[in-house]
């Protein structure tokens, strides 16, 4: 049963993926981490909740990006958002970088016995 939710929310500003199209986000990057710390050691984080926003100003190929998060790496650590343009996964060889604002949805445990 949980009884609170951290809410934590950022910036990832002009990324780029890595080769298999993906991008590590960490929690400690949140602009209210400090606030939430205390609570995040009761983080249920496989059952988090991570909604990315495309932030890229324009209408070139970086404002058509898709992202997607990758719920299996989701840890205490952060997460791993993966990068779409139309049905393929970007790469590092793409010269195509994104800004995207997400919101974390963190359940707690009740306590830790």
């Amino acid at each position: 049963m949980y009884h609170r939710t951290i809410i934590l929310y950022g910036r990832a500003e002009n990324v780029k993926p890595d080769a298999e199209g993906c991008v590590t986000v960490a929690w400690k990057d949140a602009v209210n981490f400090a606030d939430m710390a205390p609570h995040m050691l009761q983080g249920e984080y496989e059952s988090a909740v991570v909604v990315p926003v495309n932030s890229t100003h324009g209408s070139d190929e970086g404002a058509n990006v898709r992202i997607t998060i990758d719920h299996e790496q989701t840890t205490f650590k952060g997460f791993v958002a993966t990068l779409w343009c139309h049905d393929r996964r970007l790469c590092d060889e793409d010269s195509l970088s994104v800004t995207f604002d997400w919101v974390a949805f963190i359940p707690c445990a009740e306590s830790l016995t």
